[in-house]
């Protein structure tokens, strides 16, 4: 029977004239290749290959709470993150931006698919809808970012679906300065 995608294989082969068992578990993606990343353990028998499959499945992170986080929404992984990597790790001013743009992430359709299916242009057709305001579209793309790359890092996801979205750009104000004269106007007045 053929497991699913991310629960490893074990396989039969002949090394130097002995039948031994192979266990291969893809435990993430290369960020710089973009090349599948596997660990192999080789065994006597398919029983202990099935052990050390399920040895590496705990040892990275494979499967089990991972394989929870998959089926989460949008919304539930980003308040995850929130709670379990960001919450003790940043000031508070940092972390009120993080709760901010999950907040305005939230109002989007996009915030209600599972995060394991989203996928790019998903998360440009969010930043396209928040473009009346690109500065928010920016910090949401920030945030989410940071919470996919985590989702990677975790074996979570296989590749970060913001990826190669820039950020949206937005026009500065420009600061008005006056001159001295202007000022001392200014005084005069009150």
């Amino acid at each position: 029977m053929k497991r699913a995608n991310g629960d490893g294989s074990i396989f039969k082969t002949n090394q130097n004239g002995h039948i031994v068992w192979i266990a291969t578990l893809t435990i993430g993606i290369d960020a710089k290749t973009g090349a599948h990343i596997r660990r192999k353990r080789t065994r006597r028998s398919q029983r202990e290959a099935l052990a050390a499959l399920d040895e590496m499945k705990l040892q990275y992170g494979i499967g089990g709470a991972a394989a929870d986080a998959a089926e989460m929404s949008v919304t539930e992984w980003l308040n995850y993150w929130l709670q379990t990597y960001v919450k003790n790790s940043v000031q508070g001013n940092t972390y009120e931006t993080y709760q901010c743009d999950i907040r305005k992430i939230c109002k989007h359709p996009v915030s209600r698919v599972k995060l394991k299916n989203l996928m790019p242009g998903q998360v440009q057709t969010m930043l396209n809808d928040m473009q009346t305001t690109p500065r928010a579209a920016s910090g949401a793309l920030t945030t989410l970012r940071s919470a996919c790359r985590r989702a990677v890092n975790d074996g979570i996801l296989r590749l970060d679906p913001t990826r190669g979205i820039s950020k949206p750009q937005y026009e500065r104000a420009e600061i008005v300065t006056i001159t001295a004269d202007e000022a001392a106007l200014l005084v005069q007045a009150d």
